[in-house]
Parts: structure tokens; C-alpha cells; sequence
């Protein structure tokens, strides 16, 4: 936990007069040397003399946080939220589940160490934060359509708040960047990691809560991460959390559609539905369907020439089903299957499009030569699925990164193989951002 509470510090000591960390009880080194003593205030100089010392136990259960957010105040900010948001405000109107989401606020609240983290992370990352109140009351919704009882429900709530409480236990110069190297990736990749580490280390937590927020980054296939499960081995807890924050990290990024969004959020959720348990999707889809379509005609929607990127995506993806197909024959290695099951997924998913086909292509190229209103709803949804295939191939790129390491005798033949196939993708502009 060295590294963690280091960059934990660094937020504590960054915070706001009005967020002033009062440490409760002594901290000491794991040699027993006090360092700190109670009602010291985490300022730049303690936080620099404690982040050099391997601590006895995690920061963050040795202070209380100034004017943290309480139950009251989380309740009543998701309230704001989903009158504001219109994807939300079906949400607020299901029977019962105003009064089920005061109960699961009160259940937050009784636990100082989760006020805690969670007001550092709306601090921080206001837009994480963002998604994760997002991701508890929409995994509320979905559980209530499922059936649970509220000590299940309790789990999904607190699992959507904090499955990326990870993030405040990495270093914070990871998130300015706007592209990342494979390694930076396997490190943001950790976050899950992290996020159960916290959620475990809480006296009275579920276990189930820090299981659910450790899977929330895995899919039915075994092409998630850390561990890079399957299907059985994935509880509905951890499948809500993550189909919760794959919807709200498309409404963030496709947000100034205005209320195509929900649209749009469909669509990508169709394209990835072979990710998740067959009845979280269900639910989950039922209630996108709640929001009204628009019926406006998405006026400049698309940015930049679909045809270019449609060609790249396809060839690139053509390139790297090419390279993966002989090894899925010679290599006996966990990271190849993985690699499999993602190609033959991507690959029905294609067909499912039409984009593999020629005459798709064909219809693109006279769509971009003579554009027409009736046809802005079709290329908008086609252009989120070009950035699901693009977030996709990243992912693949990552997983035949981590093949090479595992195979230096062939690093220098599998390189030029490597960068061959991705070619094309490297050379359209970025619009897809990164998700981790």
C-alpha cells in the first residue's frame, strides 16, 4: 500500500480549506515509529513526511474529512441529477425507488471511511465521480427490475459508487495524458484492483461489494480484465456495475448530441450485448427503450469522412484476426484464447452490420457523395459503432502487446506483424477517448 497512500496524500493535502483532513487517531510506520500524532491536519509537509514510510495500515482510516458528503447530501444530489437528466427522470419515477435509493443512501453514510473517499473523488475526478453516482442509481433501477431484495441491492448501490475509487491510488499525471503506452494502460488496468483493496479493507463491508467493483471491467467472453474471467464465474452484481458505467461513459462522450444521446446509447449497448449476462442487458436495455426518441434529423453530426475510417477499421481488423488465426493453432497460452474469443465476437458483430460486406461500403460512398437528411440517423449510429470496433482493437493491440513479452524469441516477427496490422488505425485522428 506504499504507493497508494503516497498518492492518496498528495489529494489530502491538495484538498480545499472547506475539505480539511484532520488525522483521528496516531499514524505510525509498519516499524511501530509514530509519524503523525491525532489532530495533526494533512497539509504538503505531513503528507511528504508520511508518503516516504511504509504506513501500518491505509491512510485513509486514520482522519476524518472535513464537510464530507453525507447521506442527506447524496441523496439529494442524485435527486438534482435525475431531474436534470431526462435518461434519469424514467429512472426516479419507478415505483418504490425513491424510497429504496434514501435507504441505500443512509446505508453509505454510516460508514465515515465511504463519505470520505467518495467526496475526495468528486474533488478530483468530478467527472468519475459523476458516473459513479450515475452508475448506483441506474444499477438501483436495474436491480429493483431484477427482482432483488435490498441487501443485494445494497450491494449494487455501494459496488456503482466506488468500482473506480481506484483512480485516487494512481498517480495523478496518468490523467492528463491523451494517449497512454501499453504500459501505462496494464497500469490504469489496476484500478479495479485497487478499488476492491478499499472497499475490503472497510470493518462491515460486504465482500460481495469488493468481488463486484474487482469484475466490473470483465466480460461473459473472458476479454475483460484483470483476470480476464467468464461468464460463470461473474456474479449479476458485477455485471450491473458494468453495463452501468459502459452507459455512462457513451452518455459522456456523446453527450452533445443532445437527446440523440439515449439513441446512441442503445445502439452501442446492442453492439456489446454478447459482453454481459443476458438478463442484466435485458434490463438494462428495457429501460434506455423508457427515454422517447428524437425525431430530429441530426443536423452535422458525424465528424470527419466515414468512409476513410470505415475502410481503416476494417482492414485493421481483417490484419489482426489474420495475425491472431495461426496463432489461436500453436500457442497454448491464456492471453491467445482471449484474443480468440474477441476476434470471433467482433467478427459476428461486424456481420451483424453489414460492414464487412461490400455493398455497405458502397452505400457509404455514395451517402458521403450525395448526402441526404433521411440517412444522418443511420450514419450517427454507424459512427458509434466505428468507435466500439475502435475501442475494441485497442484492447486487442494491449493483449498482442502482452503476447510479445511472453514470447521474446519471436519479439522481432511478431513486432513488424503488429504494427503492420495496426497500421491504418494509427494513422486516422483520434476520436475515440480511452476508457480504462
Amino acid at each position: 500500500m506504499f504507493e497508494e497512500n503516497k498518492f492518496y496524500l498528495s489529494h489530502l493535502a491538495s484538498m480545499k480549506p472547506a475539505y480539511k483532513a484532520v488525522i483521528r487517531s496516531q499514524i505510525c510506520s509498519d516499524k511501530g515509529v509514530v509519524l503523525a500524532k491525532s489532530g495533526d491536519v494533512i497539509n504538503s509537509k505531513v503528507a511528504q513526511i508520511l508518503s516516504k514510510h511504509h504506513l501500518e495500515k491505509p491512510i485513509f482510516q486514520s482522519i476524518d474529512l472535513n464537510g464530507a458528503i453525507n447521506s442527506n447530501a447524496l441523496y439529494q444530489f442524485m435527486i438534482y441529477l435525475g431531474e436534470k437528466k431526462k435518461g434519469l427522470q424514467p429512472i426516479l419515477e419507478q415505483s418504490g425507488f425513491l424510497p429504496m435509493l434514501s435507504q441505500l443512501c443512509s446505508v453509505y453514510g454510516r460508514l465515515p471511511e465511504l463519505t470520505q473517499k467518495l467526496t475526495v473523488l468528486s474533488r478530483k475526478f468530478p467527472r468519475v465521480y459523476y458516473q459513479a453516482v450515475f452508475s448506483a442509481m441506474a444499477g438501483t433501477a436495474i436491480g429493483m427490475k431484477l427482482g432483488m431484495i435490498q441487501s443485494e441491492l445494497e450491494v449494487v448501490f455501494l459496488a456503482g459508487l466506488f468500482h473506480d475509487i481506484g483512480y485516487l491510488d494512481l498517480n495523478p499525471k496518468l490523467f492528463s495524458k491523451d494517449s497512454y503506452s501499453p504500459e501505462e494502460i496494464r497500469t490504469l488496468q489496476m484500478h479495479p484492483v485497487l478499488s476492491r483493496q478499499c472497499m475490503d479493507s472497510i470493518a462491515g463491508m460486504s465482500a460481495e461489494v469488493g468481488k463486484a467493483v474487482l469484475d466490473h471491467h470483465e466480460c461473459t467472453d473472458g476479454t475483460g480484465y484483470p483476470q480476464h474471467k467468464l461468464g460463470d464465474q461473474l456474479s449479476k452484481f458485477s455485471q450491473i456495475v458494468a453495463i452501468t458505467d459502459l452507459i455512462a461513459d457513451i452518455y459522456q462522450r456523446y453527450r452533445h448530441h443532445g437527446d440523440h444521446v439515449y439513441q446512441l446509447i442503445f445502439t452501442a449497448l446492442q453492439f456489446n450485448k454478447d459482453l454481459h449476462i443476458e438478463e442484466v442487458y435485458v434490463a438494462a436495455a428495457q429501460l434506455c427503450k423508457l427515454v422517447p426518441e428524437s425525431s430530429e434529423i441530426p443536423k452535422g453530426a458525424v465528424n470527419g469522412p466515414l468512409l476513410e475510417r470505415h475502410k481503416a477499421l476494417m482492414k485493421t481488423f481483417v490484419a489482426v484476426r489474420d495475425l491472431v488465426h495461426p496463432l489461436l493453432r500453436a500457442a497454448e497460452r491464456e492471453v491467445v484464447g482471449t484474443l480468440g474469443s474477441m476476434i470471433g465476437r467482433l467478427s459476428i458483430s461486424l456481420n451483424s452490420a453489414g460492414f464487412l460486406q461490400t455493398e455497405y461500403e458502397a452505400w457509404l460512398t455514395d451517402v458521403e457523395t450525395y448526402p441526404r437528411d433521411e440517412d444522418q440517423h443511420i450514419l450517427l449510429r454507424a459512427s458509434v459503432m466505428y468507435d466500439q470496433v475502435e475501442s475494441q482493437l485497442i484492447h486487442m493491440r494491449v493483449l498482442l502487446d502482452r503476447l510479445v513479452r511472453e514470447n521474446p524469441e519471436h519479439e522481432t516477427k511478431m513486432l513488424r506483424g503488429l504494427n503492420l496490422a495496426f497500421d491504418q488505425l494509427n494513422q486516422l485522428p483520434t476520436t475515440y477517448g480511452r476508457s480504462y
